[in-house]
């Protein structure tokens, strides 16, 4: 016998896969982003904030390097997000211009304007499977380390882009046992420095 809420759990809303126009599925993503054989490879996602707070963080995370990007925005919409990834990869006052080959997406909304992005860093986009945000584990470990400071019912609303700044720069300046103990903010400056 099949009970009723058994039935509902396996219709699931796809809500975010539709309203994203043209996304490329995870399996179409070059093998060479999978092996992290280069540098320029990102996860994107982003960071709620409480129940009480519209702002949130954008989030990303080069997969080579574990470089990790955060960037307060005012509230979750592709509008937002488009900005702050404009901010981190193109208008960067620390960085200058980085170099993106691929940006990996979840399905949220907020990554509705993923085509203007491809045409704007000259990247390409590629998204994980509804409900598996697994598929994109890099940045979920990144994002598991910034909770560490900022816990789950944290407003953002409250927190200046100053401490925001000082968060990212502690993250990228801890050794990491998987970058021969190197930190991925020495990693990348080594990296960036051969280009």
């Amino acid at each position: 016998m099949i009970y009723r809420w058994e039935r509902r759990k396996k219709h699931h809303n796809k809500a975010g896969v539709n309203a994203i126009p043209n996304r490329v599925d995870i399996s179409q993503r070059p093998s060479e982003v999978n092996l992290r054989n280069e540098e320029g490879h990102y996860e994107a996602d982003t960071v709620l904030s409480s129940k009480g707070g519209k702002a949130c963080l954008a989030v990303f995370v080069e997969r080579k390097t574990r470089m990790y990007f955060l960037q307060k925005i005012k509230d979750k919409s592709a509008g937002e997000m488009l900005s702050a990834t404009m901010k981190v990869f193109r208008d960067s006052k620390e960085f200058g211009p980085l170099k993106v080959l691929s940006i990996t997406y979840d399905n949220g909304t907020e990554n509705a304007n993923h085509e203007l992005v491809n045409r704007m860093l000259n990247c390409k986009s590629f998204f994980c499977a509804p409900y598996h945000s697994w598929e994109k584990g890099q940045i979920e470990n990144r994002n598991k380390i910034l909770r560490q400071f900022f816990p789950k019912g944290t407003n953002f609303d409250l927190i200046s882009d100053k401490e925001i700044h000082k968060i990212q720069t502690v993250i990228n300046n801890r050794p990491m046992k998987v970058l021969n103990w190197l930190s991925p903010r020495e990693l990348f400056d080594l990296i960036r420095s051969a280009y």
